[in-house]
């Protein structure tokens, strides 16, 4: 499998990067991000709301997070690990830029090894396409 190595970070997120050991942030490629497209609340509850899916478990943690009001709070409690790579997409997309972010940020405050860098640039490779999707120019 070939291994991403481009982080799509915005400003606060590059300053995080650069004070990590230089050991660790070698090899990495950073891409600036300007602006975020985040979705409104209303378009993030009406994805929750109209989710469908097949996969059981997947289907539960989407229940509980419809009852949440915070999500980015809420989903320090999912083990991504246990869902597929699709699974994990379906449940990116529902979750929206926002709380990519806040993910993107909590990880990379904590980031030790290249595994957690390698995790950072899927993330970051999703919330951009996301955010991409959500730029009013794609609207038209």
């Amino acid at each position: 499998m070939k291994r991403m190595n481009t982080l799509y970070f915005t400003r606060q997120e590059q300053e995080l990067f650069s004070a990590l050991p230089e050991s660790l942030k070698e090899g990495w490629t950073v891409k600036s991000v300007e602006t975020l497209h985040e979705e409104s609340s209303d378009e993030l509850f009406f994805r929750l709301r109209m989710a469908k899916v097949q996969n059981y478990a997947l289907k539960a943690v989407i229940d509980s997070l419809k009852k949440k009001s915070d999500l980015a709070e809420a989903v320090k409690h999912i083990d991504f690990t246990t869902f597929s790579s699709e699974a994990q997409g379906e449940l990116f997309f529902l979750l929206g830029v926002r709380v990519l972010t806040a993910m993107i940020l909590s990880v990379l405050a904590h980031a030790m090894s290249d595994e957690d860098l390698e995790g950072l640039a899927g993330l970051t490779y999703i919330r951009d396409s996301l955010s991409a999707v959500n730029a009013p120019s794609a609207r038209l």
